[in-house]
Protein backbone atom coordinates (compact mmCIF):
# COMPACT_ATOMS: atom_id res chain seq x y z
CA UNK A 1 0.00 0.00 0.00
CA UNK A 2 1.28 3.23 -0.52
CA UNK A 3 2.24 5.53 -3.51
CA UNK A 4 5.77 6.41 -4.80
CA UNK A 5 5.50 10.25 -6.18
CA UNK A 6 8.06 12.78 -6.94
CA UNK A 7 8.03 16.66 -7.78
CA UNK A 8 10.02 19.61 -8.70
CA UNK A 9 9.28 23.07 -9.34
CA UNK A 10 10.42 23.95 -12.28
CA UNK A 11 13.73 26.01 -12.53
CA UNK A 12 14.70 25.44 -9.47
CA UNK A 13 17.69 26.14 -7.60
CA UNK A 14 18.99 25.67 -4.45
CA UNK A 15 21.77 28.24 -4.55
CA UNK A 16 21.19 29.50 -1.54
CA UNK A 17 20.48 26.52 0.84
CA UNK A 18 19.23 28.97 3.82
CA UNK A 19 16.19 30.04 1.85
CA UNK A 20 14.48 26.57 1.93
CA UNK A 21 13.48 23.94 5.05
CA UNK A 22 13.31 20.53 4.59
CA UNK A 23 10.29 18.04 6.50
CA UNK A 24 10.73 14.35 6.67
CA UNK A 25 7.78 11.90 7.77
CA UNK A 26 8.39 8.26 8.22
CA UNK A 27 5.53 6.23 8.09
CA UNK A 28 5.29 2.53 8.09
CA UNK A 29 7.01 1.47 4.73
CA UNK A 30 7.46 4.77 3.30
CA UNK A 31 9.24 7.88 3.83
CA UNK A 32 8.19 11.48 2.48
CA UNK A 33 10.65 14.34 2.35
CA UNK A 34 9.07 18.05 1.22
CA UNK A 35 11.14 21.29 0.71
CA UNK A 36 8.97 24.50 1.33
CA UNK A 37 10.72 27.95 0.57
CA UNK A 38 11.04 29.71 3.94
CA UNK A 39 9.69 33.16 3.10
CA UNK A 40 6.33 32.29 1.60
CA UNK A 41 6.11 28.16 2.00
CA UNK A 42 5.85 27.61 -1.47
CA UNK A 43 6.20 23.67 -1.96
CA UNK A 44 9.09 22.91 -3.95
CA UNK A 45 10.15 19.61 -3.91
CA UNK A 46 8.69 16.59 -3.07
CA UNK A 47 9.14 12.89 -2.81
CA UNK A 48 7.92 10.32 -1.55
CA UNK A 49 9.63 6.61 -1.84
CA UNK A 50 8.18 3.49 -0.68
CA UNK A 51 10.85 0.67 1.30
CA UNK A 52 9.97 -2.84 1.47
CA UNK A 53 13.88 -3.37 3.28
CA UNK A 54 14.89 -1.69 6.24
CA UNK A 55 14.50 2.23 7.01
CA UNK A 56 18.22 2.39 7.31
CA UNK A 57 18.69 0.79 3.25
CA UNK A 58 16.12 2.78 2.01
CA UNK A 59 16.85 6.01 3.58
CA UNK A 60 20.81 5.75 2.60
CA UNK A 61 20.50 4.30 -1.11
CA UNK A 62 17.50 7.54 -1.49
CA UNK A 63 20.07 10.04 0.06
CA UNK A 64 22.95 8.76 -1.84
CA UNK A 65 20.99 9.25 -5.36
CA UNK A 66 19.25 11.96 -4.38
CA UNK A 67 21.04 15.51 -5.54
CA UNK A 68 18.54 17.23 -3.61
CA UNK A 69 18.63 15.87 -0.40
CA UNK A 70 22.56 15.51 -0.04
CA UNK A 71 22.40 19.71 -0.17
CA UNK A 72 20.74 19.45 3.31
CA UNK A 73 22.38 19.35 6.53
CA UNK A 74 19.54 20.19 8.63
CA UNK A 75 15.66 19.17 8.92
CA UNK A 76 13.17 21.22 10.35
CA UNK A 77 10.50 18.83 11.19
CA UNK A 78 10.98 15.08 11.76
CA UNK A 79 7.52 13.08 11.89
CA UNK A 80 8.49 9.33 12.85
CA UNK A 81 6.75 6.32 13.06
CA UNK A 82 5.51 4.45 16.32
CA UNK A 83 3.41 1.66 17.39
CA UNK A 84 3.72 2.04 21.15
CA UNK A 85 1.91 5.46 22.90
CA UNK A 86 0.67 6.84 25.84
CA UNK A 87 -1.30 9.21 27.01
CA UNK A 88 -0.67 11.43 29.99
CA UNK A 89 -2.49 14.37 31.81
CA UNK A 90 0.44 17.07 31.49
CA UNK A 91 0.20 17.91 35.18
CA UNK A 92 1.07 14.20 36.25
CA UNK A 93 3.77 14.25 34.02
CA UNK A 94 7.07 13.23 34.97
CA UNK A 95 10.49 13.27 32.58
CA UNK A 96 12.48 11.33 34.68
CA UNK A 97 10.00 8.59 35.21
CA UNK A 98 8.72 8.33 31.75
CA UNK A 99 9.78 4.42 31.02
CA UNK A 100 7.05 3.46 33.97
CA UNK A 101 4.96 4.66 31.13
CA UNK A 102 5.46 1.43 29.44
CA UNK A 103 6.00 -1.02 32.17
CA UNK A 104 4.73 -3.77 30.86
CA UNK A 105 6.83 -3.70 27.72
CA UNK A 106 9.93 -5.71 28.92
CA UNK A 107 12.80 -4.37 26.52
CA UNK A 108 13.08 -0.70 25.89
CA UNK A 109 16.80 -0.85 25.48
CA UNK A 110 17.05 -0.30 21.29
CA UNK A 111 14.17 1.98 21.84
CA UNK A 112 13.81 6.21 22.71
CA UNK A 113 10.99 7.53 24.77
CA UNK A 114 9.43 10.86 23.36
CA UNK A 115 7.26 12.95 23.90
CA UNK A 116 5.17 15.57 22.72
CA UNK A 117 2.53 17.98 24.30
CA UNK A 118 -0.78 17.96 22.22
CA UNK A 119 -2.72 21.01 21.22
CA UNK A 120 -4.93 20.95 23.91
CA UNK A 121 -1.83 21.74 26.35
CA UNK A 122 -3.56 19.83 28.53
CA UNK A 123 -2.34 16.27 27.53
CA UNK A 124 1.37 14.99 26.88
CA UNK A 125 1.92 11.91 24.30
CA UNK A 126 4.89 9.51 24.83
CA UNK A 127 5.89 7.39 22.53
CA UNK A 128 9.07 5.00 21.27
CA UNK A 129 10.52 5.08 18.25
CA UNK A 130 13.59 2.62 17.28
CA UNK A 131 16.96 4.42 18.57
CA UNK A 132 18.64 3.61 15.07
CA UNK A 133 16.52 5.30 13.39
CA UNK A 134 17.11 8.34 14.92
CA UNK A 135 21.04 7.34 14.87
CA UNK A 136 20.84 6.95 11.74
CA UNK A 137 19.21 10.44 10.50
CA UNK A 138 21.57 12.58 12.71
CA UNK A 139 24.56 10.82 10.78
CA UNK A 140 23.35 13.31 7.71
CA UNK A 141 20.93 15.97 9.80
CA UNK A 142 20.60 18.20 12.68
CA UNK A 143 17.22 17.40 13.38
CA UNK A 144 15.06 20.34 14.98
CA UNK A 145 11.17 19.46 16.15
CA UNK A 146 10.67 15.73 16.53
CA UNK A 147 6.97 14.78 16.53
CA UNK A 148 4.71 11.60 16.07
CA UNK A 149 3.78 11.47 12.58
CA UNK A 150 0.37 11.94 12.97
CA UNK A 151 0.76 14.92 15.24
CA UNK A 152 -0.77 17.27 12.35
CA UNK A 153 -3.44 15.56 11.87
CA UNK A 154 -4.08 16.22 15.85
CA UNK A 155 -3.30 20.04 15.45
CA UNK A 156 -6.17 20.23 12.36
CA UNK A 157 -8.92 18.68 14.16
CA UNK A 158 -8.20 20.86 17.17
CA UNK A 159 -7.70 24.07 15.00
CA UNK A 160 -11.14 23.14 12.67
CA UNK A 161 -13.58 24.48 15.52
CA UNK A 162 -15.87 21.62 15.60
CA UNK A 163 -17.54 19.89 18.56
CA UNK A 164 -16.39 16.90 17.94
CA UNK A 165 -13.57 15.22 15.50
CA UNK A 166 -13.71 11.34 14.75
CA UNK A 167 -10.61 10.29 12.47
CA UNK A 168 -9.10 7.25 11.73
CA UNK A 169 -6.09 7.43 9.49
CA UNK A 170 -5.34 4.06 7.07
CA UNK A 171 -1.90 3.06 7.14
CA UNK A 172 0.52 -0.19 5.92
CA UNK A 173 -1.88 -2.35 7.80
CA UNK A 174 -2.51 -0.03 10.35
CA UNK A 175 -4.66 2.33 11.73
CA UNK A 176 -4.38 4.91 14.14
CA UNK A 177 -7.87 6.28 15.55
CA UNK A 178 -8.23 9.53 17.73
CA UNK A 179 -11.14 11.37 19.31
CA UNK A 180 -11.78 15.07 20.38
CA UNK A 181 -13.93 16.48 21.96
CA UNK A 182 -14.44 20.91 22.00
CA UNK A 183 -10.88 20.61 21.05
CA UNK A 184 -9.85 18.33 23.83
CA UNK A 185 -8.10 14.74 22.82
CA UNK A 186 -10.14 12.19 24.56
CA UNK A 187 -8.78 8.89 22.76
CA UNK A 188 -6.13 8.16 20.68
CA UNK A 189 -4.50 4.79 19.79
CA UNK A 190 -2.74 2.50 17.15
CA UNK A 191 -4.18 -1.08 16.11
CA UNK A 192 -2.79 -3.41 13.17
CA UNK A 193 -5.26 -4.93 10.49
CA UNK A 194 -5.20 -7.78 8.52
CA UNK A 195 -8.89 -7.29 6.64
CA UNK A 196 -11.94 -4.86 6.31
CA UNK A 197 -13.48 -6.71 9.15
CA UNK A 198 -10.68 -5.90 11.24
CA UNK A 199 -11.14 -1.95 10.44
CA UNK A 200 -14.57 -2.25 11.17
CA UNK A 201 -14.38 -3.94 14.27
CA UNK A 202 -11.74 -1.79 15.74
CA UNK A 203 -13.71 1.73 14.62
CA UNK A 204 -17.04 0.27 16.14
CA UNK A 205 -15.33 -0.67 19.02
CA UNK A 206 -13.86 2.33 20.11
CA UNK A 207 -16.86 3.89 19.50
CA UNK A 208 -18.60 1.75 21.92
CA UNK A 209 -15.82 2.69 24.52
CA UNK A 210 -16.42 6.03 24.25
CA UNK A 211 -20.10 5.71 24.03
CA UNK A 212 -20.99 7.10 20.31
CA UNK A 213 -24.21 6.65 18.51
CA UNK A 214 -22.74 5.28 14.67
CA UNK A 215 -26.99 6.50 13.50
CA UNK A 216 -25.62 10.10 14.37
CA UNK A 217 -22.06 9.67 14.09
CA UNK A 218 -19.39 12.09 11.99
CA UNK A 219 -16.38 10.41 10.76
CA UNK A 220 -13.67 11.68 8.95
CA UNK A 221 -10.78 8.97 6.41
CA UNK A 222 -7.56 9.80 5.73
CA UNK A 223 -4.50 8.32 4.42
CA UNK A 224 -4.47 4.96 2.30
CA UNK A 225 -8.07 5.20 1.10
CA UNK A 226 -10.20 5.93 -1.44
CA UNK A 227 -14.18 5.83 -2.23
CA UNK A 228 -14.21 2.76 -4.40
CA UNK A 229 -12.34 0.62 -1.90
CA UNK A 230 -13.83 -2.29 0.25
CA UNK A 231 -13.09 -0.63 3.71
CA UNK A 232 -14.91 2.65 2.47
CA UNK A 233 -17.64 0.98 1.14
CA UNK A 234 -18.46 -1.08 4.35
CA UNK A 235 -17.73 1.51 6.67
CA UNK A 236 -20.65 2.86 4.71
CA UNK A 237 -22.72 0.68 5.63
CA UNK A 238 -22.56 1.11 9.75
CA UNK A 239 -21.38 5.31 9.89
CA UNK A 240 -24.06 7.83 9.69
CA UNK A 241 -21.92 10.23 7.68
CA UNK A 242 -18.13 9.05 6.16
CA UNK A 243 -16.19 11.31 4.82
CA UNK A 244 -12.57 11.50 3.66
CA UNK A 245 -10.84 14.25 5.02
CA UNK A 246 -9.97 17.47 3.03
CA UNK A 247 -7.63 19.58 5.32
CA UNK A 248 -8.06 23.90 4.64
CA UNK A 249 -4.25 24.67 4.60
CA UNK A 250 -2.76 27.65 2.91
CA UNK A 251 -0.07 26.03 1.13
CA UNK A 252 0.58 25.63 -2.83
CA UNK A 253 0.98 22.41 -3.63
CA UNK A 254 0.85 20.85 -6.75
CA UNK A 255 -0.30 17.43 -6.68
CA UNK A 256 -3.72 15.57 -7.83
CA UNK A 257 -6.69 15.63 -4.80
CA UNK A 258 -6.07 11.66 -4.73
CA UNK A 259 -2.31 12.32 -3.55
CA UNK A 260 -3.15 15.36 -1.30
CA UNK A 261 -5.53 13.24 0.77
CA UNK A 262 -2.77 10.24 0.85
CA UNK A 263 0.08 13.12 2.52
CA UNK A 264 -2.56 15.09 4.79
CA UNK A 265 0.05 13.80 7.50
CA UNK A 266 2.94 15.54 6.40
CA UNK A 267 0.73 18.90 5.33
CA UNK A 268 -1.32 19.00 8.33
CA UNK A 269 2.48 18.87 9.99
CA UNK A 270 3.73 21.78 7.74
CA UNK A 271 1.00 23.90 8.27
CA UNK A 272 1.82 27.12 9.57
Amino acid sequence: MGVNLEYYKSNLTLDNIKEFKLFLLVRRNSLSFFILHSKDSELVYFKNELFNESFESSFRALYATDPVLSKFKELELLGLHTSELTLIPERLYNREKRSAYFKDLMDLSERQILSSLLPDEETRILYLVEQSTIELLEEYFEIGEIVPNFQGLIRSAHQNNQSYNLVVQLDHEELTIFYTEEGHIKFLNKFEFKSTADVLYYILKVCSVLKLDTKKLSLDLTGHIGEDSEIYRTLYKYIFELRLLKLEENINIPLSDSEIHYFNDIFALIKK
